[in-house]
Protein backbone atom coordinates (compact mmCIF):
# COMPACT_ATOMS: atom_id res chain seq x y z
CA UNK A 1 0.00 0.00 0.00
CA UNK A 2 2.68 2.38 0.58
CA UNK A 3 3.79 2.04 -2.93
CA UNK A 4 0.73 3.29 -3.77
CA UNK A 5 0.62 5.96 -1.92
CA UNK A 6 3.38 7.74 -2.55
CA UNK A 7 3.72 8.69 -6.05
CA UNK A 8 -0.25 9.89 -5.59
CA UNK A 9 1.41 12.36 -2.92
CA UNK A 10 4.52 13.24 -4.86
CA UNK A 11 1.96 13.80 -7.95
CA UNK A 12 0.20 16.16 -5.93
CA UNK A 13 2.91 17.70 -4.44
CA UNK A 14 4.38 18.57 -7.44
CA UNK A 15 1.17 19.48 -9.62
CA UNK A 16 -0.94 21.41 -7.36
CA UNK A 17 -0.48 25.03 -8.80
CA UNK A 18 -1.89 28.07 -8.28
CA UNK A 19 -5.69 29.25 -8.06
CA UNK A 20 -7.18 29.91 -11.34
CA UNK A 21 -9.35 32.65 -12.34
CA UNK A 22 -12.27 33.58 -14.93
CA UNK A 23 -11.09 36.20 -17.35
CA UNK A 24 -14.44 37.58 -17.44
CA UNK A 25 -14.18 38.83 -13.65
CA UNK A 26 -10.56 40.71 -14.53
CA UNK A 27 -12.13 44.15 -15.55
CA UNK A 28 -9.49 46.36 -13.57
CA UNK A 29 -5.63 45.68 -12.84
CA UNK A 30 -3.47 47.88 -10.03
CA UNK A 31 0.25 47.03 -10.13
CA UNK A 32 3.43 48.26 -8.26
CA UNK A 33 6.60 47.42 -8.49
CA UNK A 34 6.28 45.63 -5.05
CA UNK A 35 3.23 43.60 -6.26
CA UNK A 36 3.96 39.79 -5.98
CA UNK A 37 3.29 38.16 -9.17
CA UNK A 38 1.69 34.74 -8.52
CA UNK A 39 3.35 31.73 -11.17
CA UNK A 40 3.80 28.24 -12.09
CA UNK A 41 7.12 28.98 -12.70
CA UNK A 42 10.01 29.48 -9.92
CA UNK A 43 10.60 32.61 -10.93
CA UNK A 44 7.99 35.21 -11.83
CA UNK A 45 8.24 37.71 -14.17
CA UNK A 46 8.54 41.47 -13.02
CA UNK A 47 5.23 43.23 -11.99
CA UNK A 48 6.37 46.28 -14.52
CA UNK A 49 8.81 46.87 -16.88
CA UNK A 50 9.84 49.22 -19.39
CA UNK A 51 9.97 47.79 -22.96
CA UNK A 52 10.88 50.71 -24.68
CA UNK A 53 10.82 54.28 -25.45
CA UNK A 54 13.33 57.09 -25.32
CA UNK A 55 12.58 57.75 -21.32
CA UNK A 56 12.34 53.78 -20.91
CA UNK A 57 14.89 53.44 -17.30
CA UNK A 58 15.64 57.08 -17.32
CA UNK A 59 14.22 57.79 -13.79
CA UNK A 60 10.81 58.09 -14.66
CA UNK A 61 9.68 54.56 -14.65
CA UNK A 62 6.05 54.81 -12.78
CA UNK A 63 5.91 53.01 -9.38
CA UNK A 64 2.03 52.26 -9.54
CA UNK A 65 -0.40 51.74 -12.87
CA UNK A 66 -3.48 51.17 -13.32
CA UNK A 67 -5.20 49.23 -15.92
CA UNK A 68 -8.95 49.50 -16.97
CA UNK A 69 -10.39 46.29 -19.58
CA UNK A 70 -11.95 48.15 -22.34
CA UNK A 71 -13.02 45.15 -24.40
CA UNK A 72 -11.79 41.03 -24.62
CA UNK A 73 -8.85 42.41 -25.46
CA UNK A 74 -7.73 45.69 -25.33
CA UNK A 75 -6.79 47.75 -21.73
CA UNK A 76 -6.51 51.63 -21.15
CA UNK A 77 -3.40 51.91 -18.35
CA UNK A 78 -2.89 55.20 -16.34
CA UNK A 79 -0.11 56.18 -13.79
CA UNK A 80 1.17 58.91 -12.15
CA UNK A 81 4.17 59.92 -14.35
CA UNK A 82 6.20 63.09 -14.50
CA UNK A 83 4.55 65.75 -16.65
CA UNK A 84 7.64 65.00 -18.88
CA UNK A 85 6.58 61.77 -19.94
CA UNK A 86 3.98 59.63 -21.11
CA UNK A 87 2.98 56.25 -22.01
CA UNK A 88 2.99 55.05 -25.45
CA UNK A 89 2.09 50.98 -26.02
CA UNK A 90 1.62 49.09 -22.70
CA UNK A 91 0.92 45.64 -22.90
CA UNK A 92 -0.82 43.49 -19.75
CA UNK A 93 0.12 39.43 -19.82
CA UNK A 94 -1.60 36.98 -17.36
CA UNK A 95 0.05 33.58 -17.12
CA UNK A 96 -1.85 30.67 -19.08
CA UNK A 97 -3.80 33.21 -21.07
CA UNK A 98 -4.06 32.25 -24.73
CA UNK A 99 -6.64 34.58 -26.35
CA UNK A 100 -10.08 36.34 -26.14
CA UNK A 101 -11.80 32.88 -26.32
CA UNK A 102 -9.91 31.63 -23.35
CA UNK A 103 -12.08 32.21 -20.17
CA UNK A 104 -10.91 30.11 -17.66
CA UNK A 105 -7.18 29.92 -17.81
CA UNK A 106 -5.89 32.76 -15.76
CA UNK A 107 -3.73 32.19 -13.18
CA UNK A 108 -5.08 34.50 -9.98
CA UNK A 109 -2.41 37.50 -9.74
CA UNK A 110 -0.35 36.67 -12.02
CA UNK A 111 -0.91 40.01 -14.56
CA UNK A 112 1.99 41.85 -15.53
CA UNK A 113 2.12 45.48 -17.10
CA UNK A 114 4.69 46.07 -20.00
CA UNK A 115 4.83 49.73 -21.07
CA UNK A 116 6.94 52.50 -23.42
CA UNK A 117 7.93 55.67 -22.00
CA UNK A 118 8.48 59.07 -23.94
CA UNK A 119 9.64 62.05 -23.27
CA UNK A 120 6.71 64.38 -24.32
CA UNK A 121 9.16 66.91 -26.19
CA UNK A 122 13.09 66.76 -25.06
CA UNK A 123 15.04 69.95 -25.86
CA UNK A 124 12.88 71.65 -28.38
CA UNK A 125 12.82 68.05 -30.60
CA UNK A 126 9.83 67.03 -31.69
CA UNK A 127 7.53 64.36 -30.23
CA UNK A 128 9.22 61.27 -30.65
CA UNK A 129 6.14 59.23 -30.14
CA UNK A 130 4.12 60.96 -32.80
CA UNK A 131 0.53 62.50 -31.37
CA UNK A 132 -1.61 59.37 -32.29
CA UNK A 133 -0.15 57.87 -28.69
CA UNK A 134 -1.77 61.11 -26.90
CA UNK A 135 -4.64 60.12 -24.33
CA UNK A 136 -4.52 56.53 -25.49
CA UNK A 137 -2.92 53.42 -23.76
CA UNK A 138 -3.68 50.35 -26.44
CA UNK A 139 -2.63 46.88 -24.90
CA UNK A 140 -2.26 43.62 -26.18
CA UNK A 141 -3.19 41.34 -23.73
CA UNK A 142 -0.56 38.54 -24.58
CA UNK A 143 -0.68 35.22 -23.02
CA UNK A 144 2.46 33.89 -21.32
CA UNK A 145 2.77 30.69 -21.06
CA UNK A 146 5.72 30.76 -18.20
CA UNK A 147 7.27 27.43 -17.88
CA UNK A 148 9.30 25.51 -15.59
CA UNK A 149 9.44 23.87 -12.20
CA UNK A 150 6.22 23.71 -9.76
CA UNK A 151 6.71 23.78 -6.34
CA UNK A 152 4.18 23.25 -3.33
CA UNK A 153 5.74 23.83 -0.12
CA UNK A 154 2.41 22.55 1.33
CA UNK A 155 2.29 19.76 -0.71
CA UNK A 156 6.22 18.84 0.01
CA UNK A 157 5.22 19.66 4.19
CA UNK A 158 2.66 16.88 3.45
CA UNK A 159 4.55 14.67 1.79
CA UNK A 160 7.29 14.93 4.29
CA UNK A 161 4.54 13.84 7.71
CA UNK A 162 3.49 11.07 5.70
CA UNK A 163 6.62 9.54 4.98
CA UNK A 164 7.40 10.56 8.82
CA UNK A 165 4.44 9.15 9.77
CA UNK A 166 4.29 5.85 8.22
CA UNK A 167 8.13 5.17 7.83
CA UNK A 168 9.14 6.88 11.33
CA UNK A 169 7.92 3.61 13.55
CA UNK A 170 10.06 0.98 11.57
CA UNK A 171 12.90 3.19 12.39
CA UNK A 172 11.97 3.20 15.96
CA UNK A 173 11.22 -0.28 15.87
CA UNK A 174 14.61 -1.10 14.83
CA UNK A 175 16.65 1.02 17.18
CA UNK A 176 14.78 -0.39 19.67
CA UNK A 177 15.27 -3.80 18.73
CA UNK A 178 18.73 -3.73 19.30
CA UNK A 179 18.85 -1.92 22.50
CA UNK A 180 19.59 -4.06 25.93
CA UNK A 181 15.91 -4.19 27.68
CA UNK A 182 17.04 -2.42 30.82
CA UNK A 183 13.30 -2.07 31.98
CA UNK A 184 12.23 -5.30 32.78
CA UNK A 185 12.94 -7.81 35.89
CA UNK A 186 15.78 -9.36 35.99
CA UNK A 187 16.31 -12.88 34.21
Amino acid sequence: MFLFIVPFVLATAFTYGPEKQAFSTLTELTVSKNTRIASKSSSAPAPLTCAGGDACNAGFDPFVVHCKRIDSASWQCVADLDSEVSFGRTDVSCEGWSGPSDEWNIVKDSCVVEYELFYNSRNGRRDYRGADYRGTHHADYRGADWQGGETNWLGLAVMALFCYLVCGPCFTGQRDAGAPDAGGPPP
